[in-house]
């Protein structure tokens, strides 16, 4: 019989909370068979997740010091609890549209300074993903034959900020994930005991939401791009899959969605 949760097993992330597995299983046809129909239940760091959890509390307020920024969710290992001594804090935002790289440039300039210490790396933020407002679909992204970290990536994205922007729109602009996991809601199913920072808008949206803005954007974008692509290229990552660099995207994170399906198709 196919193991619904071999995402977890390959992954080594902890089991959904029981009143969230009910979302997060296959439909078992799409799958193929996997050896192992059971495993033990990884326990979480529960030292490290609250560590990060209370980091991620305290600099909360700073998202909504970044204009046009929309939406920010918090991915990857700490949506799992699946983290370790050396996990960072991801996250994945949504700006307005043709206001991508003034929001990245405000937020670099914004988190710069909280630094971490060698003991503390796992602390730092990681700010790497990002999606205008009419990018917020990802099946583009999805790899063959069945991207199964996207799928519960999507999933298992927590909110932590909103513009006062409803963050269900998120999930329903993926509800396409249905076709895999068809007892899945588009709406938040993970809760981290991070409460939604709600927040008004931004006095420089005001100030460059217009014309102005339109163009110190793509000046942003002429002259940062070329940078970006040169050191993904030379620290050798995957353009097009883990990398993307593009006007309404920006993805720059090691990209380990091809070793997962392979392992789960080989």
């Amino acid at each position: 019989m196919t193991n619904p949760y071999v995402f977890y097993y390959v992954m080594k992330y902890p089991l959904p909370l029981e009143d969230e597995k009910k979302f997060f299983k296959f439909d078992l046809k799409s799958l193929p068979d996997f050896a192992d129909d059971s495993f033990e239940n990884i326990n979480p760091r529960r030292d490290i997740l609250e560590d990060l959890i209370a980091q991620i509390k305290k600099y909360q307020h700073l998202l909504a010091d970044i204009p046009f920024l929309k939406w920010a969710f918090v991915v990857n290992s700490i949506s799992f609890r699946g983290v370790h001594n050396n996990s960072d804090i991801d996250l994945f935002l949504v700006v307005q549209k043709n206001r991508l790289w003034i929001a990245r440039l405000y937020a670099w300039w914004i988190f710069r300074k909280i630094r971490t210490t060698k003991s503390h790396k796992y602390k730092r933020f990681c700010l790497s993903f990002w999606v205008e407002e009419d990018q917020l679909e990802l099946k583009n992204m999805s790899l063959a034959p069945i991207d199964i970290y996207l799928i519960y990536w999507i999933a298992h994205a927590v909110p932590i900020f909103s513009r006062g922007w409803n963050v269900v729109n998120f999930y329903i602009a993926n509800k396409w994930i249905k076709e895999f996991l068809p007892w899945w809601q588009p709406k938040q199913i993970i809760d981290l005991n991070i409460p939604l920072l709600v927040k008004k808008v931004n006095k420089t949206n005001r100030l460059i939401d217009n014309i102005f803005g339109n163009v110190t954007n793509s000046m942003i974008y002429i002259l940062w791009r070329p940078l970006m692509l040169i050191k993904a290229y030379w620290n050798g990552e995957s353009l097009g899959v883990g990398t993307i660099i593009k006007k309404g995207v920006v993805k720059i994170h090691k990209d380990i969605r091809q070793q997962v399906i392979s392992v789960i198709w080989k």
